[in-house]
């Protein structure tokens, strides 16, 4: 169970980077740093909020318009997601296979690992600008009742996510040792009685 769980987190921890950083930010040793705090008009929860806007259109009053244009920023986002997230993993696996080949030059390794991290930054950077232009479309109003619905949407997923954390230590042996050491605390006194 503890391969198999580390094999699924690790698919996910590759596929994409900014699940990487909450991961290694976090420090938890579990999924509910994924989620993200914070940021919700840009960085990685740009797609998450934006989506939010269109699911609560009704409820915060948008217009046609303004929910055309979220589509619009939206799609590009996406689009831009996609594409660069594969650039991102092909340039992952050249810089293995250079790396792995003892005669491959350290500079051309160098150049590498720079172009990766440049399409990481644009990446991060086109999350950025799309949350701060789907939060530009909205009204004084709007932005209070979307602030609202944010932070009600993260402390129930953070809730959720607690419980699945729960769950997956135990089914990960968490309590194992916590059990085996209560156990032998209940065998001692018989064991200590016997001799």
């Amino acid at each position: 169970m503890k391969l198999l769980m580390g094999l699924v987190l690790s698919a996910v921890l590759v596929t994409s980077p900014w699940i990487r950083a909450s991961w290694a930010e976090e420090h938890s040793g579990c999924m509910c740093g994924m989620m993200g705090h914070g940021e919700p008009h840009g960085g990685k929860d740009a797609g998450m909020h934006i989506h939010m806007l269109l699911k609560h259109a009704k409820e915060l009053d948008l217009t046609k318009e303004q929910v055309t244009k979220l589509k619009k920023i939206d799609f590009d986002r996406e689009r831009n997601r996609v594409k660069t997230e594969a650039e991102i993993r092909v340039a992952e696996m050249d810089i293995t296979a250079m790396v792995e080949d003892e005669k491959a030059d350290l500079t051309a390794v160098e150049n590498r690992l720079k172009q990766k991290a440049a399409l990481e930054t644009g990446l991060r950077m086109t999350a950025i600008k799309a949350g701060r232009e789907a939060h530009a479309l909205l009204t004084p109003e709007q932005r209070e009742k979307a602030e609202a619905e944010h932070e009600a949407m993260m402390e129930e997923q953070h809730e959720q996510m607690g419980g699945m954390c729960g769950e997956m230590k135990k089914k990960m042996g968490g309590d194992h040792g916590d059990s085996s050491k209560k156990n032998q605390r209940e065998d001692e006194p018989a064991e200590h009685h016997e001799h």
